[in-house]
């Protein structure tokens, strides 16, 4: 995702020479974790050539380090141009030095946080494939929210068919939501009037081009067609005591064990007991699926 982030930072230039040849922000970050990533093994991206899991996770941990040492760093890159004035570290410390740097490491701190969160959930070596599509579903709905009208989002009865390009249901620039420590940061530069406008209106317009391209990237990364993934999720302890599965005939895979009718039966029979006797919340999604069959 990273591409997306300070493309707009270029177009700067033309309001406020200051902003000339600045690094971008994540460069900073990338110095920490090339050799890293160098040391990855060959199929450690996918065909598109998106970051895997770790890698990515080893990215925001990065970002919210260099954040977490912002000053010290900046101070030892000031050092460093006066004892070793060499063309890098004189364009890092510029890239210091620009006052967008920060909100941009702090919108991405916000953005990688709730795309690590998901992929963290599915590393557990518990199988959690009927989560999966309510997972995504979930994770668009944070994201989309963040730049799109909620009442469209609350509208979209699938949104994995939402139309994230769709400019009538996009919210204004200044209105979308970039984390809050991003947001509190670029309020304090909207005061500042030596800030050109243009450079803010930038920086809004590189967040948004981010969400869209993210949301329309797991659109097309995760295919729910099958109608497996409507059945399995009577995995979840609330979709099979509501019984919205009238029937498991969708596994055949146990008719090896036990004969359709056996399994029917009892399939019934449990939308039938009194959970709250076995300890069970009738609202229990939080209820482990392995614990609770």
């Amino acid at each position: 995702m990273d591409k997306w982030l300070i493309k707009g930072q270029n177009k700067n230039k033309r309001d406020n020479p200051k902003l000339e040849r600045k690094r971008k922000p994540e460069e900073i970050s990338e110095a920490s974790t090339s050799s890293a990533e160098a040391d990855a093994a060959p199929g450690s991206r996918s065909a598109s050539g998106s970051l895997t899991t770790s890698q990515r996770i080893h990215k925001r941990t990065c970002v919210d380090r260099v954040l977490e040492q912002y000053i010290p760093l900046r101070a030892y890159l000031t050092e460093a141009v006066f004892s070793d004035p060499s063309k890098t570290t004189k364009e890092m410390l510029m890239t210091m030095n620009n006052q967008f740097t920060v909100v941009y490491l702090e919108f991405m701190s916000y953005v990688l946080s709730l795309v690590t969160n998901f992929n963290t959930l599915f590393q557990s070596e518990t199988s959690l494939l009927h989560k999966l599509k309510p997972e995504v579903e979930n994770l668009l709905k944070t994201l989309s929210a963040n730049f799109m009208k909620i009442s469209y989002v609350k509208s979209c009865a699938n949104i994995l068919n939402a139309d994230f390009r769709n400019a009538t249901h996009i919210l204004g620039l200044d209105e979308m939501n970039i984390g809050v420590k991003a947001g509190e940061s670029m309020e304090n530069l909207k005061k500042d009037k030596n800030v050109p406008r243009a450079a803010i209106a930038d920086f809004y317009k590189t967040c948004q081009e981010l969400y869209i391209e993210l949301t329309s990237d797991i659109t097309q990364r995760f295919d729910f067609r099958d109608p497996l993934f409507s059945i399995i999720s009577a995995l979840n302890s609330s979709e099979a005591q509501h019984f919205k599965i009238k029937s498991p005939k969708r596994f055949p895979v146990v008719n090896k064990f036990v004969t359709t009718q056996k399994l029917d039966d009892e399939w019934r029979a449990h939308a039938m007991l009194n959970f709250a006797q076995h300890g069970f919340k009738l609202h229990g999604d939080n209820i482990d699926a392995e614990c609770y069959w």
